[in-house]
């Protein structure tokens, strides 16, 4: 019911008046509380829409506070993970916090938090941001609800300003956002709860970190370190079930493998050697050794009957073509390819 009101949502401007609300009641610590929102990115250069999913992960203990740990995905229309982040979020004193937990693909807490949502606040963050914080009201069908805004000005030489709106329902949440950048770079970010259920999902896994469900390819997609100390893709075959056994026995081999890299690179150089020697290379012969520092992995796809296909980047051995090799359970390589990229 409350997806089909979103429409006939309005805002009424009201004078800057103090609201007698408790903040921590517009943000309800819920356990697996998942939200999907659609949305529009509009700026002078690009323009595309989105989709966000949002997902309470599990109750923390944050700096002595009860607190949620939440994960916030927005993925384009094709499927594809445009940004994540995971944020830590509670209350203290009647004051809602939330501190952004990854950055530069790392994860980390910083000591002071990106949002401080109190209710009438002025004050400098980090990096010289002074932030403002007040409410409105919106109606919505008729009722009334708040949108809590926050306007955020940060000084680099010249002042530069960002504005957001968060409409929140008390004990629903959000359920819809808006933010409007003025500078160095002018856009618009618009977004709201969703009418129809998309299907896609977020799914932790405890090492292997957040896999992204697409219902249309019925595989899950993620991302690890590997070896060589870049980001692989993970593919995940899933025939639409969703459960733990999906990854009883991926996630070992997806792990197996990345302990086993530079072996089954090794391996897989010894096997195209001669091919790139006699017929590729312009120049003197390479070693295997050579070949398996040359080749890059790409992608590591997990496919149900329990094989692994690996696609590795061969940079200019092959004139820009990639290759694959396909893996038992045991890592033993059953086949290996040369195929356009």
């Amino acid at each position: 019911m409350l997806n089909k009101l979103i429409d006939s949502i309005s805002v009424r401007i009201s004078g800057l008046k103090k609201f007698d609300i408790h903040l921590k009641d517009f943000f309800p610590l819920k356990e697996h509380d998942f939200k999907e929102y659609k949305g529009k990115y509009i700026s002078k250069q690009d323009k595309f829409s989105f989709i966000t999913l949002t997902e309470n992960m599990k109750r923390i203990n944050f700096n002595g506070e009860d607190s949620i740990l939440q994960n916030r995905t927005f993925i384009d229309d094709s499927g594809t993970i445009i940004f994540l982040d995971d944020i830590v979020f509670g209350y203290h004193d009647e004051v809602v916090f939330e501190y952004s937990r990854t950055r530069n693909r790392s994860q980390t807490v910083y000591p002071e938090p990106m949002a401080y949502l109190d209710i009438y606040n002025k004050g400098k963050y980090p990096n010289g941001v002074f932030v403002f914080k007040s409410f409105q009201e919106f109606s919505m069908n008729g009722k009334v609800s708040l949108c809590l805004l926050v306007t955020k000005k940060f000084y680099s030489g010249l002042w530069l300003q960002r504005i957001e709106r968060l409409y929140l329902v008390e004990g629903k949440g959000m359920v819809k956002y808006e933010e409007e950048s003025f500078y160095p770079n002018k856009f618009n970010i618009s977004y709201e709860l969703s009418q129809n259920d998309s299907g896609y999902k977020m799914i932790s896994h405890d090492s292997l970190g957040y896999f992204l469900y697409n219902p249309n390819s019925n595989q899950l997609s993620g991302s690890i370190s590997c070896a060589s100390n870049h980001s692989v893709t993970l593919l995940i075959e899933t025939e639409g079930e969703l459960n733990d056994r999906i990854f009883e026995r991926s996630g070992a081999m997806i792990e197996k493998f990345v302990d086993l890299e530079k072996i089954l690179k090794q391996q897989i150089a010894e096997e195209f050697l001669n091919t790139y020697n006699d017929s590729w290379n312009e120049g003197d012969d390479i070693t295997s050794i050579d070949f398996a520092e040359l080749i890059r992995l790409n992608t590591i796809f997990v496919i149900k009957d329990g094989e692994i296909e690996a696609y590795f980047d061969t940079g200019e051995l092959f004139d820009g073509h990639a290759i694959i090799a396909t893996f038992d359970e045991e890592m033993n390589l059953d086949s290996v390819d040369i195929i356009n990229w």
